[in-house]
């Protein structure tokens, strides 16, 4: 029987992959099947795995491409603290896995476009991160509804007929003005999104395990960033300090947000809502809801804007807060559960993560002979087999 082939490698590169991803130790042995001792040996270099292991360990377990292993001294990655500027080394440190692959993979995806596009982004012909630029706390109303004006969420909002259909209407919309959107699911529930600065090919990343007003909500306190020259990651602190650091811009974004969706005169002018709420100061869940449809926003959002134009005592809001966060936690075991019976198609699924302008920029690009199947097939992520059943589903929509 032949022995396995071992392959020498920089011990370094390991730890380096390993820590990159915020692994432990333990997390990586259980992984692979084998003892804290036996990865400790690798990263130590006392012992070499083989051919096989390696290739776990670089698709499976750390997802980054087998050659990186061959270097002859680890990468000098400090994108996540390039990216994430205005967070805390802790804060960065604690940042899941899954959440940074995420964010490897996103970046990947402003890579491609700038191939595709030459570094020319064109779909910026709006200029939207070019034409408005936001100082923190500057809380200018007229510049906000010469953003809902371009993105055109007022035509959005009586062309759709829910939450589902507005959230894609406003991916889509920001698109046509050069902000890409996309979505993956975080294990990190906390976390509900992200965005990556970039000259050309802006992105904006939400959490795909939350519901569509939630991501609304995301996607628009993640385009305040950009607008204020930032790329950040939008989730509760454990760091106190960076928590008082932040709190200025967090509370400014979410201004920016609910603005953007629910403007003051928008809810204001709405005689019906007023006269529910005139006299108790409160407002029954079942109107709450049905007026949020209306709006196309989440209930939490409205709720909270009432409260800040003085209609609703925020006591009340707090009572309602905690009710609806009991309720998400269900709904996210809920969706634990019918997944595993069984769910979308891998290429609704893809789709839905990287979004339809992006899918269909690479599509157009393969069709039109700009680039080849492999080409396509690598900035799609997926096999070159796949790449009809990509096709199919974008073209027939």
């Amino acid at each position: 029987m032949a022995e396995p082939t071992l392959i020498k490698i920089e011990p370094s590169i390991l730890v380096w992959a390993r820590t990159s991803l915020g692994l432990t130790v333990d997390e990586v042995a259980k992984k692979m099947g084998k003892r804290v001792e036996q990865i400790l040996a690798w990263e130590k270099g006392e012992e070499i795995p083989t051919y096989v292991q390696l290739e776990k360990l670089a698709y499976e377990v750390y997802k980054r491409p087998l050659a990186i292993f061959f270097m002859q001294q680890a990468p000098n990655d400090e994108s996540l603290k390039r990216d994430f500027r205005t967070l805390s080394t802790q804060d960065i440190e604690s940042i899941p896995a899954d959440v940074r692959y995420v964010v490897r993979k996103v970046k990947s995806h402003q890579m491609s476009l700038e191939e595709l596009f030459s570094s020319d982004n064109p779909y910026d012909i709006q200029g939207l991160t070019k034409k408005f630029k936001f100082d923190i706390g500057e809380r200018d109303k007229n510049k906000v509804k010469q953003i809902r004006e371009l993105l055109k969420l007022d035509d959005g909002i009586r062309a759709t007929n829910s939450q589902d259909e507005f959230f894609t209407f406003c991916r889509n919309a920001l698109a046509k003005s050069g902000v890409f959107v996309f979505q993956y699911p975080f294990g990190e529930i906390s976390i509900r999104g992200f965005c990556l600065h970039h000259e050309e090919f802006p992105a904006i990343v939400a959490n795909s395990k939350d519901t569509s007003a939630a991501k609304l909500f995301t996607i628009f306190h993640e385009l305040c960033h950009l607008l204020c020259d930032g790329g950040d990651v939008f989730f509760e602190s454990k760091n106190k300090q960076a928590v008082a650091q932040s709190q200025k811009i967090e509370q400014f974004c979410n201004w920016f947000a609910a603005e953007l969706l629910l403007p003051d005169t928008l809810v204001a002018d709405n005689n019906v809502l007023i006269k529910v709420i005139h006299n108790t100061r409160e407002i029954p869940e079942v109107e709450l809801n049905n007026f949020a449809k209306g709006f196309k926003v989440s209930s939490e959002v409205l709720l909270r804007k009432l409260v800040s134009l003085g209609y609703v005592d925020p006591e009340y809001y707090s009572y309602m807060r905690d009710i609806w966060t009991d309720r998400w936690k269900k709904h996210q075991n809920d969706k634990k559960e019918s997944a595993k019976k069984g769910g979308p198609t891998h290429f609704t699924t893809r789709v839905s993560q990287m979004g339809k302008p992006y899918v269909q920029t690479v599509l157009d690009s393969y069709f039109g002979g700009k680039i080849g199947v492999y080409e396509a097939a690598d900035y799609l992520n997926t096999k070159i087999k796949n790449i009809s059943g990509f096709s199919d589903l974008i073209y027939r929509q």
